[in-house]
C-alpha cells in the first residue's frame, strides 16, 4: 500500500509539472509577437504551390519600408504594365513645365495597336490633349493613347526614365520583359508623386478609375487601390501592380504566367486578399471604431473597461478575432472587428516615465480615465469598479494608470486606500 501511494503521489506530481509546462508553453506561443514576413510566406507558400503555373509576388510597406518578395525578381513579359512608368513620366515632364498637358496629339495610322482601348473605333486624324490620352491610358489601358504617348516623349527618354527608378527591364513595348520588384519601383515613384504633385495625385485618381477591377480589388473590397493591369490572354500572362490605400497604404505586384485569364485573375485576387491579411495583422496600434469594451478574458464574460471612439492604444498581444492591451499593468481584451490598424510610424503619442507603486490597488468605483490630472480633463476611457491595477502616484489628488502604452489619470478618491 505505501508503494502504491508513492508511485500515485509520483504520479500527480509529474501530472502537475506536465500541465505547467503546457501551460506556459501555450502562453509563449500565443503571446509571441506576429512575424509577418514569417506567416506570410508559410500561407502564400501553400497557396501556390497548389499550381503548376509561375507566380511572382512583392510587397511593400509605404510607411515603414517593410519588403516581402517571392520570385520577384523573375522576367516576365510586362503586357500593359508598361504604360504605368510612361504615364509617371509624363506628368513628372509636366510638373517641369517641360511638356504641355492641354498640346492636342493626332491620331496617325501608324499609331494604331489593337487590343485593349476605346480608339479602336475612332477615326485616322482624331486629336486628342496628352491628358486625355494619359487617362485613356490608364483606365481602359487604351494601346493606340500609349502609342501616341510614347512617341511624343521618345521611346529612349521613357526608357532612361525607368532605368533612373532603378529597373532592371526597362521594357519598351508589351512583349518586353518587366518584374514584380520592377513594378514595385515604379508604385513607389507613384505613390510620392501622389503626395507631393497635382499631376501625380491626378494619375492616381486616373488609376482608381480603371474598368479592370477583378484583381487586387477584389481581394481588398471596400478600400481605394490606385493600380495598373496587364494582361496577355493568348499567352496566359495576367499582371497587376498597384497601391493599396489602407489605412497605412502599401504596394503590391503579382505576375503569373500559365493560367487562363479567369483563373489569374482569381489568384490575384487570393493573392492580394492573403498580403492584406498580414499586412493588417503586423500594426503595432489600434484605433477604436466607436465605443469599445475591454473585457478580462477572451470568453467577454467580465467587462472591465471602455474606451472611446478614435482612440489610439497599442497592441501587446495578437489573437486573430481578440487584441490584448496593458490595462493598468493588467490585461485587457477587445474585439479586433471594433479596431483600425496602424503602424508605429504613424503614431504619436504623448507619454512620461511614471513610477508605479508595488501594490496592486483595486477600485471602488467606476472611474473615468483622463488625459490630463486636472479637473476640466477630458477622459478617454472608463475603467469598473472592483478592478485591479497598478497606479502611480502624481499627487494628492491623481494617479497616473498605463491603458495601450499611453499615459491616462484617474482620481485618488476613486482607488481604495491601502
Amino acid at each position: 500500500m505505501g508503494n502504491f501511494r508513492k508511485y500515485f503521489n509520483l504520479v500527480i506530481i509529474a501530472f502537475f509539472f506536465v500541465s505547467i509546462f503546457q501551460t506556459n508553453t501555450q502562453a509563449a506561443m500565443v503571446d509571441a509577437p506576429y512575424n509577418f514576413k514569417e506567416n506570410l510566406s508559410k500561407e502564400i507558400n501553400q497557396y501556390i504551390k497548389k499550381f503548376s503555373g509561375s507566380i511572382a509576388i512583392e510587397y511593400y510597406d509605404l510607411t515603414t519600408g517593410e519588403t516581402y518578395q517571392n520570385n520577384a525578381t523573375k522576367a516576365y513579359v510586362a503586357a500593359s504594365t508598361i504604360k504605368l512608368p510612361l504615364a509617371m513620366y509624363i506628368m513628372e515632364l509636366a510638373d517641369q513645365e517641360k511638356i504641355d498637358l492641354n498640346q492636342k496629339l493626332t491620331y496617325k495610322k501608324h499609331h494604331y495597336v489593337g487590343g485593349s482601348g476605346v480608339l479602336l473605333g475612332h477615326k485616322v486624324g482624331s486629336k486628342y490633349t496628352i491628358k486625355d490620352l494619359l487617362r485613356k491610358s490608364m483606365v481602359f489601358s487604351d494601346n493606340i493613347a500609349y502609342s501616341m504617348l510614347k512617341e511624343k516623349v521618345g521611346e529612349k527618354n521613357y526608357v532612361k526614365y525607368m532605368k533612373k527608378l532603378g529597373a532592371t527591364y526597362s521594357s519598351r513595348n508589351a512583349l518586353s520583359n518587366t518584374s514584380a520588384h520592377d513594378l514595385i519601383l515604379y508604385v513607389q515613384q507613384l505613390y510620392k508623386l501622389g503626395q507631393t504633385t497635382e499631376n501625380g495625385n491626378e494619375l492616381n485618381k486616373y488609376l482608381q478609375q480603371t474598368i479592370y477591377n477583378e484583381t487586387i480589388p477584389a481581394g481588398v473590397k471596400g478600400v481605394k487601390v490606385a493600380h495598373k493591369v496587364g494582361m496577355i490572354p493568348m499567352y496566359q500572362l495576367s499582371h497587376d501592380v498597384g497601391i493599396v490605400y489602407d489605412e497605412s497604404p502599401y504596394a503590391i505586384a503579382v505576375m503569373t504566367k500559365g493560367f487562363s485569364y479567369e483563373k489569374s485573375k482569381k489568384i490575384i485576387a487570393d493573392i492580394s486578399r492573403i498580403v492584406n491579411k498580414h499586412h493588417i495583422r503586423k500594426a503595432d496600434y489600434i484605433k477604436v471604431n466607436s465605443l469599445v469594451a475591454v473585457y478580462s478574458d477572451k470568453n467577454a464574460k467580465f467587462q472591465v473597461a471602455t474606451i472611446d471612439e478614435n482612440e489610439v492604444l497599442k497592441i501587446t498581444g495578437d489573437y486573430g478575432d481578440w487584441i490584448r492591451i496593458e490595462l493598468g499593468k493588467t490585461r485587457g481584451y477587445i474585439q479586433a472587428k471594433s479596431l483600425k490598424r496602424y503602424t508605429d510610424a504613424q503614431v504619436k503619442m504623448n507619454n512620461q516615465t511614471l513610477k508605479f507603486d508595488q501594490i496592486v490597488r483595486t477600485l471602488n468605483n467606476d472611474t473615468a480615465v483622463l488625459h490630463k490630472p486636472t479637473v476640466d480633463s477630458t477622459p478617454f476611457a472608463r475603467l469598473s469598479k472592483g478592478l485591479r491595477i497598478s497606479v502611480a502616484k502624481i499627487n494628492e489628488n491623481y494617479y497616473g494608470i498605463l491603458i495601450g502604452n499611453r499615459v491616462g489619470y484617474i482620481k485618488a478618491e476613486d482607488v481604495e486606500v491601502q
